[in-house]
């Protein structure tokens, strides 16, 4: 499966757990003697954040537990949206009229064509457990003009933790993902809204009377300091006398004050174990629904904190995840206030000293240091980066799409004696001056038993895989040419006639029989079955040692992309694709054909020829052109057509006749031959000029070659 074919589900499964409806990653690579590799992605940047590229397997070095590990392959993946398009070759048309014939050929092409980039999809999740109804809209506005940004090819989904029942699946329609995060807002409800009961509290707590989340954290994980220090303010107006002069838990006993901190911290903790399990819940998800995909797969995350505190254990979790599918993580979090001030200080004690602690000020700043650096430490276990946005969030955005542009995928070889399915950890350094290395922590041991080698490919499905996938190979050279004429019958559809030649190579002729194949593909779809597609079999070459044959396809008007296959008797392939304008073209008040060139043969017989070169054999060169005439206004007695034939470079025509086009069944044709022996050796321009009374209203034309 290719992102290219987008709609894989982010489907709900249970709670926060998303699945897909596709099939399974390709297996891990091998290396000699079937050893399975260890699929290890990194990234690497150079000063500006840019990717680096053209690293080979020396410049990597990988250790997994702790052990350098041969890097056997190295592949350097590129988004194709982000790839810089090929400059544009420009055709030359002739000013009175349409380009009639078009071809295309293999020649040239040493083997399969260079790929043009990898596949990337993007899913945004919006972390909205994290993110407090009033804050996050310049994140999620920013997220919006990302999506709008990014190349046509880049299939993007949305999921939000807090309910990815409603996540939007993978998709090129921006609209829809703009909408949907219009729609989001931050759900985070206020977790330290308890307050301890109690004499002092009520008298005195004010904002030294509530335990900030990571200070309840710290108290669920046993840091008896934090306790202290939270009855002590909360309950003792910030003085550690009466704490630390007696056994706590007898203090909490009989100080209820003391009870309702410690309770209130258990209760705080709880929620926020609670949801960040839900938070990395749903990052794990996606992580896994989306390696489902095959190329370049990022993860953006937008969020506001994962409350970790010292129990970091759960974050291990999705670094497996993250390994195991091969996934991209950019984790964006906009920079809070992180000032101390004076609030909730006072004088306390015999001494009226001034208390260190600050109360709910230095709360509120434990709280977004613990939020940031779990989410960092999130992002550095995966592999991912970090960025903490300071000001206007949509350079950070531009940067993750520069992260996402690239990414190395090595294949490792494992340790033995590990069992398959176990993770490793990772180091990688890359010997690079100047550059930063992203990789995910972990890796997972694939099975090293290596599966039974599937049947090799019979012909027929090599040449649909080359259709399928618009490969171009050169082993066997092939011409392609097409010509348009209006359907028979009254569909309003277009006949696309494909002629296909095999020639002798520059090695010699041929070995038949040739098998062919021909697939049309909607112009922008890039993978899956073609509309139309033919096979045909040429048992042998004419007398001028060329395979052709001719295909006739009806299809509706538009733009299209011919693929072509064939295979000699060796089972070498040569194969091209390129873009069909099946338009037919518009000659004043006419709808016409192309300019149709047959060649005829010793007997008199026209054969239709879409290629340039006039066979040897050929007895004369027959142009004919088809004319639809519109319902009224305009008569079969007002219309001529002037076909000439002319030698390139020549300014006068070496013939050309004045024709009166017959109307057959509502088609009016205009047809004339010109004997062969009457044309030197060289290559020529036939022209049929359409006239209207006196006015020439339009004129198409063709080429070929003697």
């Amino acid at each position: 499966m290719t992102t290219r074919n987008p709609v894989w589900r982010l489907a709900c499964l249970g709670a926060l757990a998303l699945g897909v409806t596709v099939a399974a990653q390709s297996q891990a690579p091998t290396f000699k003697s079937g050893v399975a590799l260890v699929t290890v992605d990194v990234a690497v940047f150079d000063t500006d954040g840019r990717p680096v590229s053209n690293l080979g397997v020396e410049a990597f070095e990988v250790k997994l537990n702790g052990r350098v590990m041969p890097v056997r392959v190295v592949s350097y993946l590129e988004a194709r949206g982000e790839l810089s398009p090929a400059p544009a070759v420009p055709t030359p048309a002739p000013s009175d009229g349409r380009r009639g014939r078009q071809t295309a050929t293999n020649a040239g092409i040493a083997g399969p064509a260079a790929a043009v980039g990898e596949d990337r999809v993007f899913v945004i999740l919006v972390d909205d457990l994290s993110i407090p109804p009033t804050r996050g809209q310049r994140l999620l506005a920013s997220a919006q003009a990302f999506v709008s940004r990014l190349p046509a090819t880049d299939p993007v989904g949305l999921v939000r933790s807090s309910n990815a029942q409603d996540a939007l699946n993978p998709t090129l329609d921006r609209a829809a993902i703009i909408e949907a995060i219009k729609r989001t807002s931050g759900s985070l409800g206020e977790l330290t809204a308890l307050q301890p009961q109690g004499a002092a509290a009520a008298t005195e707590a004010g904002p030294d009377g509530f335990v900030g989340v990571s200070q309840a954290l710290d108290i669920d994980y046993g840091v008896m300091e934090a306790l202290k220090l939270a009855i002590a303010r909360a309950c003792f107006s910030g003085s550690r006398t009466e704490v630390d002069s007696q056994v706590l838990d007898i203090l909490i006993a009989q100080n209820s004050c003391a009870s309702s901190v410690r309770q209130q911290a258990r209760q705080t903790a709880a929620m926020a174990k609670r949801l960040t399990t839900l938070q990395i819940d749903g990052i794990e998800a996606a992580l896994r629904a989306m390696g489902q995909a095959d190329g370049i797969r990022h993860l953006v995350v937008v969020s506001d904190g994962l409350a970790i505190g010292r129990d970091s254990q759960q974050l291990n979790r999705l670094a497996a995840a993250a390994a195991s599918a091969g996934v991209q993580v950019s984790v964006l979090m906009e920079e809070h206030d992180m000032s101390l001030t004076d609030e909730g200080r006072r004088d306390v004690g015999a001494d009226n000293k001034p208390q260190f602690d600050t109360g709910s000020a230095q709360r509120r700043i434990e709280d977004q240091r613990m939020y940031r650096d779990g989410l960092q430490a999130a992002a550095t276990l995966v592999g991912g980066q970090f960025y903490r946005i300071v000001g206007d969030p949509v350079p950070f955005f531009e940067r993750v799409r520069t992260a996402s542009a690239s990414i190395y995928r090595l294949g490792v070889e494992p340790p033995a004696g590990l069992q398959p399915g176990r993770s490793m950890n990772v180091e990688a350094v890359v010997k690079h001056p100047g550059v930063s290395v992203f990789v995910n922590r972990l890796a997972i041991v694939p099975n090293l038993t290596p599966s039974a080698t599937p049947a090799p490919k019979t012909l027929d499905e090599r040449l649909k895989d080359v259709i399928a996938s618009g490969q171009q190979h050169g082993a066997v050279p092939v011409q392609a040419a097409t010509l348009l004429r209006r359907a028979p019958g009254d569909s309003g559809g277009v006949e696309l006639t494909i002629n296909l030649a095999v020639p002798s190579s520059s090695s010699g002729s041929v070995r038949g029989p040739v098998a062919a194949m021909f697939g049309l593909v909607s112009a922008g779809a890039a993978a899956g079955a073609p509309l139309n597609s033919g096979r045909r079999v040429l048992e042998g070459a004419g007398p001028d040692g060329v395979f052709q044959t001719t295909f006739s396809v009806p299809v509706a008007a538009g733009g299209y992309q011919l693929r072509v296959a064939v295979a000699d008797a060796e089972g070498a392939l040569g194969a091209i694709s390129t873009d069909v304008d099946a338009t037919l073209p518009t000659l004043g008040p006419f709808t016409a054909s192309d300019l149709l060139v047959a060649w005829v043969n010793a007997e008199g017989r026209p054969q239709l020829m879409a290629l340039d070169p006039l066979p040897a054999q050929a007895t004369g060169v027959r142009a004919e052109l088809e004319l639809y005439p519109p319902a009224e206004g305009v008569s079969l007695d007002d219309v001529q057509v002037e076909i000439s034939v002319t030698r390139a470079g020549d300014t006068d025509a070496v013939d050309d006749r004045l024709v009166t086009p017959r109307d057959t069944g509502g088609v009016w044709r205009a047809a004339t031959e010109f004997a062969s022996d009457m044309l030197e050796p060289g290559r020529y321009t036939l022209r049929a000029r359409v006239i209207v009374g006196d006015t020439v209203v339009g004129s198409a034309i063709a080429t070929f070659t003697k």
